[in-house]
């Protein structure tokens, strides 16, 4: 096939079908002589391949709406055939037919749950079944599990979810009644934090349900999480706590701030200290598994004042007696009355009992002992929690950039040292020449 026979190729009235995707596209295909020539041979070649004596459409020259490229496509047996961007093509068909099939799966799935729930009862089931009801399923997976916290979530239900959750069918709940206990609550100015761990409450009573051998709810809807409020950042230094020290009348109050202060306890963790758990001799507070809030053994090694502290505080009681008692011998609950007077009389601003161990924390910190024994003391496991209590006051900065500061005079000092060296080098080797 010489160049005119290729040029007629390129027009449609020749009768061979050419469908380009542009005027562009088909300039080019004019044009571009050399690249036909080639294209020619081959078609040449493949019409022979088919047969030659009978008479067949002849082949055609499409541009491929895959790559914008040229390929040539001709019948055989019915079937077209490419040259080019095949496997393209087929991995395409082969990723929609993929689809199809999950999509068919996943309604036979859909189906065989509802067949189910039918047979078993939970549709009819979850039509009656109110919110309220599921109430009994948290507090038996509270007793299991060993939690202590089971009256905080008895007082947030009591207080504000059962009014709007106890009458709602489990069947029934949707994300727009969450949305509408969260501008409830917000309206009241609770906090983010607060509202979170209130609908944690519910969502926790829905899957335990789910979990069940014959649930009586079909779905949990979604649980929309607020955003919390950045961790408190107060603390206490140690001169206003020498204040508090100097103000503090009764001996437990004395006890309770200094071992708050220096050891970072959590609240519970000594007002639950009985004095078994402190040992005079090795000077030590030990505290089992179950008495801490990770659910881990801690001990702790006293300073000489909490070891004196602690030692009035236990004289003369027994084994199983509380460490830190009133006048009458009632153990301590709470105080925050004489927590209030305490910093009125020593004339410190009032910071919480949480503030202490916040400060005992970074205390340690700044006096050089190390992340993991501070860990290990406080009772933190993850770093996450014990970085948001290692907080950096306005004086650590301070100090960070006095340090920055005198770093960078000790460098310009030592090279305006070798400077002045350099150049009086060569004055004294000229002074040695004369």
């Amino acid at each position: 096939m010489d160049s005119p026979d290729l040029m007629r190729m390129a027009a449609p009235k020749q009768g061979v079908e050419i469908s380009p995707a542009s005027k562009l596209a088909n300039y080019r295909f004019i044009i571009e002589t050399r690249r036909y020539w080639l294209v020619a041979a081959r078609i040449d070649a493949m019409i022979a391949a088919m047969g030659g004596g009978k008479k067949r459409r002849p082949p055609l020259l499409r541009i491929c709406e895959w790559c914008d490229s040229l390929f040539i496509a001709w019948r055989n047996n019915t079937r077209t055939c490419q040259e080019k961007c095949g496997a393209a093509v087929r991995q395409a068909r082969k990723r929609a037919r993929a689809k199809g099939e999950l999509a068919k799966l996943a309604l036979v799935k859909l189906q065989s749950k509802i067949l189910e729930e039918e047979r078993t009862g939970v549709i009819e089931a979850s039509a009656k079944t109110k919110i309220g009801d599921l109430l009994p399923l948290m507090e038996l997976d509270f007793l299991r599990e060993g939690k202590k916290t089971w009256d905080d979530v008895l007082c947030r239900w009591n207080l504000h979810l059962k009014a709007h959750y106890a009458d709602l069918r489990a069947g029934e709940l949707t994300s727009a009644d969450n949305d509408r206990y969260i501008i409830l609550r917000q309206r009241e100015k609770a906090s983010n934090g607060t509202i979170n761990r209130e609908l944690a409450v519910v969502e926790r009573m829905l899957h335990l349900d789910e979990r069940t051998t014959t649930p009586l709810v079909r779905g949990v809807p979604y649980f929309k999480k607020l955003k919390k409020a950045d961790p408190r950042s107060d603390f206490l230094e140690q001169i206003d706590y020498e204040r508090l020290r100097q103000h503090a009348s009764e001996l437990w109050l004395r006890a309770l701030l200094a071992t708050y202060y220096t050891h970072g306890f959590r609240r519970s963790e000594l007002l639950r200290l009985r004095v078994r758990q402190v040992n005079l001799i090795d000077g030590t507070i030990n505290l089992p598994a179950g008495a801490t809030k990770n659910g881990r053994p801690r001990m702790v090694v006293m300073t000489s004042e909490v070891r004196a502290l602690m030692t009035a505080s236990i004289q003369g009681k027994g084994n199983d007696d509380h460490v830190f008692t009133r006048d009458d011998g009632a153990p301590v609950r709470a105080f925050r009355d004489a927590w209030k007077k305490m910093f009125a009389a020593a004339g410190v601003e009032e910071r919480k009992l949480h503030d202490m161990r916040r400060s005992a924390v970074r205390n340690a910190i700044r006096r050089g002992v190390d992340r993991d024994t501070v860990k290990k003391m406080s009772g933190h496991l993850t770093d996450d929690v014990f970085s948001r209590y290692n907080f950096q006051s306005t004086d650590d900065l301070r100090d960070a950039a006095r340090k920055i500061e005198d770093g960078a005079a000790s460098v310009k000092t030592q090279t305006d040292t070798k400077t002045d060296i350099l150049e009086k080098a060569p004055s004294e080797s000229g002074q040695m020449l004369q």
